[in-house]
């Protein structure tokens, strides 16, 4: 399979697109604009075998195109029955749906980022932003690349010679650095705690259960580990819980967020000067215990 996807990587990479071999062409069709978005789904529809796409992913912003061109070309291909939803990841979405929503385009429904127990830098803005506009999040990298594991399975790879991933790392190393073994052994004890049988398991249910909409993105190179992965849906944590986890790397939040919060909780200013009552916002789903 991975020798197949690499013979065939630039048919679905972003410069796959080569129009017409009949003519000379120095410039491929690459970014956000109308003519790139047209190429890149017409490509995929007929890949795909499909006459629609469910949820088009817009993995890269180019800095180029305006957001109007951007958003007017998005909304053309739901219109189109082309695109059913939209999802944007690794740029800021508020402008972009901001202009969607004031002149009757489609907004993003989705957002996809970088997010876990080691990096946690997506709650400082986006998380937030996502519940004010009610999008859902498709985190990636929800287990640091594979290196959320116990000491045995450390040394297990290592007596078997089993490396492990090294994208998304500073030193390309695959070994765990301290930090992920600090989290790996939080992940253990709360494992322990609610009887779930791998911590890649805790480490997903953390996500679901952070904030509502959450649709992790993982992936694994055998089928035992997607089942091993599944295995979240059943995990309830509590909130000591999840606060433990979180207390294992602790996380600053920065400026305005250490000021004014997030909206989760009573700001104390506020809270002084009258009695408060929040309308309740959504929660994330909890597992429900089998009959």
């Amino acid at each position: 399979m991975n020798n197949s996807l690499t013979r065939r990587r630039p048919q679905y990479s972003s410069p796959w697109k080569k129009e017409d071999h009949s003519v000379v062409q120095k410039i491929h069709f690459s970014g956000n604009g109308s003519k790139s978005q047209r190429l890149a789904v017409s490509g995929s529809l007929k890949k795909l075998r499909t006459d629609y796409i469910d949820i088009l992913y817009c993995h890269w912003y180019d800095w180029d195109t305006s957001v109007e061109e951007f958003m007017d070309s998005l909304h053309n291909l739901v219109v189109s029955g082309k695109v059913l939803h939209l999802d944007a990841p690794a740029w800021v979405v508020s402008r972009a749906n901001q202009y969607a929503l004031d002149h009757g385009k489609t907004p993003f429904c989705i957002y996809q980022g970088q997010w876990n127990l080691t990096k946690r830098s997506f709650e400082r803005d986006i998380i937030p932003m996502a519940r004010e506009l009610g999008i859902a999040l498709a985190p990636w990298d929800v287990l640091a690349g594979g290196r959320y594991r116990t000491d045995a399975e450390d040394k297990a790879r290592r007596e078997t010679g089993q490396t492990g991933r090294t994208a998304f790392t500073q030193d390309g190393q695959w070994e765990r650095n301290e930090d992920e073994r600090k989290v790996s052994l939080a992940l253990e004890k709360v494992a322990a705690e609610v009887g779930a049988k791998t911590i890649q398991a805790v480490a997903i249910a953390y996500h679901l259960q952070k904030t509502p909409y959450v649709f992790p993105i993982v992936g694994g190179r055998r089928v035992e580990n997607l089942l091993k992965n599944i295995e979240a849906l059943e995990i309830t944590l509590s909130k000591e819980q999840i606060e433990y986890l979180e207390s294992v790397l602790p996380f600053d939040v920065g400026f305005p967020g250490w000021l004014i919060g997030d909206g989760t909780k009573e700001h104390p200013v506020i809270a002084a000067s009258a009695p408060l009552a929040h309308w309740p916002r959504a929660e994330p789903i909890k597992p429900k215990k089998r009959a």
